[in-house]
């Protein structure tokens, strides 16, 4: 009778549970991280809410670049909100908030891309001060705000179209005001 050596099935099943275990976290702490994002106000600088508390529009989109991404990488893909800021622009005020020690080289920058929306630099890091509450994570760096600041919509909806989906019902975009992703 032949023996059958089970050790390495154990090591596997033992690998596979642990996958299973940590996936489990990640998909609560996900969850949770969201839940307190929506459960909070999020708090806008001064400088940035003197900009946009003129309009009466019922909501903003905020795109946050933080100092923990690549900042000159984002900032080269802003040109992509074009097209979602023509869209909604009767819905909503869009601007973008750019966290960085360095901020002295990104407005030459920014202004080389014509973006007809505000861009404001936040060399303090104010933003992420008043808004302990967002992760670092950039998938919760685009916002949609109510008049109140209070999260409806967090993730991009310029590199996803699921979400754009979302925003489109929100804000009650038409068909032909699909953004080409």
């Amino acid at each position: 009778m032949k023996h059958i050596n089970y050790s390495g099935w154990n090591s596997y099943l033992s690998l596979a549970v642990i996958i299973i275990g940590l996936l489990f976290f990640y998909t609560l702490f996900v969850r949770n991280n969201t839940k307190y994002l929506f459960s909070h106000r999020v708090f806008l600088p001064e400088r940035v809410n003197k900009g946009i508390t003129s309009t009466q529009k019922p909501y903003r989109a905020v795109l946050w670049i933080s100092n923990k991404e690549c900042t000159k990488c984002r900032i080269n893909t802003l040109p992509a909100y074009l097209d979602f800021y023509e869209s909604t622009r009767d819905s909503l005020d869009f601007l973008v908030i750019i966290s960085s020690r360095n901020v002295s080289s990104f407005p030459r920058l920014v202004e080389d891309l014509f973006l007809p929306f505000p861009v404001y630099y936040d060399g303090a890091n104010r933003f992420r001060l008043l808004n302990l509450q967002i992760p670092n994570e950039s998938k919760y760096h685009f916002l949609l705000l109510d008049s109140f600041n209070h999260p409806v919509i967090i993730g991009d909806p310029v590199f996803n179209s699921d979400i754009y989906r979302i925003y489109a019902r929100v804000l009650g975009l038409e068909e032909n005001d699909q953004l080409q992703l």
